[in-house]
């Protein structure tokens, strides 16, 4: 089979189309024929060699994958052979086989295509562990999110609209703006139109606090946004695609008695499979009642991972970035 293969931690430089050997599944997992693969900015940190996990090179990277059930190893009964999934993985989805583990391969919604099976569960996972396990989410609280038109964010703005939460969006484009709106956000923050974020965000809300922060962003937008919780709101630390991860003031944490609180998605779905199928089930039961689903900004084939990867990483699309097999 034909492969996306990172041969060293210099980006997207070191990425090759090539030839590598078929996988095999092994005792309780899935081989996967690739229809389509989702790009993440985490892949972009894989490449670098910033991300928690840091595979040996080479190695090939893909988080998360949508296709056909091409065999199943020992012990796997949730799946036959034939069936559309998606599945999650640390490495191997920017190819046209992967291997699978059983516990982290899922049906893929009626409703969806290819394309939307490989945008969904690193998203949408991350966004709804973030706010109803992390983040305590109520019908009526109001939740600010940051990023809000990115994979996280996006996903982020509809869970909580669809949960009852009065939710104000933070975005950085028109396309961003024209993207939430459609998710029925209360309200947009235009970061590229303002100068305190802060004042922005109180502007649209009328001065009330948020209960919640979604915030896959860091840097100094991390430090700014603690203005804006309650006594008792919660930040959700779900990653920092600035590039900087910040240092946070904790005499505001405790004056103001508000929490920080981790959100790694990744490590649920390894730690606690059986949450995280339960999570992912509701979800997905969420997609194919039509309440949720993944906006896709652009398609490539899996030999242009490079300009894929790239347009991600330039932060400007409304919607998820997916490589298509085929």
């Amino acid at each position: 089979m034909r492969a996306m293969v990172c041969s060293g931690f210099g980006g997207v430089d070191d990425l090759t189309w090539t030839e590598v050997p078929d996988p095999r599944p092994g005792p309780g997992t899935v081989l996967v024929d690739v229809e389509a693969a989702g790009v993440n900015f985490a892949d972009l940190l894989m490449l670098a060699g910033r991300y928690q996990v840091k595979p040996s090179a080479p190695f090939v990277p893909g988080f998360e994958v949508s296709g056909r059930v091409a065999a199943v190893g020992a012990g796997v009964e949730q799946v036959a052979v034939g069936e559309a999934v998606m599945g999650f993985v640390w490495e191997g989805g920017y190819a046209e086989k992967v291997v699978v583990p059983a516990t982290a391969v899922f049906p893929r919604p009626e409703t969806f295509g290819a394309v939307e099976g490989a945008a969904f569960l690193a998203g949408y996972g991350t966004a709804g562990h973030a706010l109803f396990d992390r983040g305590r989410l109520h019908a009526g609280d109001l939740v600010v999110v940051l990023g809000a038109s990115g994979s996280v964010g996006s996903a982020a703005v509809q869970l909580g609209v669809v949960s009852g939460a009065e939710v104000v969006a933070v975005t950085g484009s028109d396309g961003g703006e024209r993207l939430v709106r459609s998710f029925g956000a209360a309200g947009v923050v235009r970061r590229d139109r303002v100068s305190d974020l802060v004042e922005a965000v109180f502007a649209v809300t009328g001065g009330r606090r948020a209960d919640l922060v979604v915030d896959p962003v860091g840097g100094a937008v991390s430090r700014r946004i603690l203005d804006v919780l309650s006594p008792g709101g919660r930040l959700l630390v779900v990653g920092f695609a600035a590039g900087d991860i910040p240092h946070l003031p904790f005499d505001l944490v405790r004056s103001r008695e508000v929490e920080l609180v981790g959100v790694y998605w990744g490590a649920l779905a390894d730690r606690f499979p059986a949450d995280n199928r339960r999570l992912i089930a509701h979800l997905s039961a969420l997609a194919a009642e039509g309440w949720i689903r993944p906006v896709v900004a652009a398609t490539f084939p899996l030999p242009r991972a490079r300009d894929a990867l790239e347009l991600v990483g330039r932060g400007d699309t409304a919607g998820r970035v997916v490589l298509t097999a085929g």
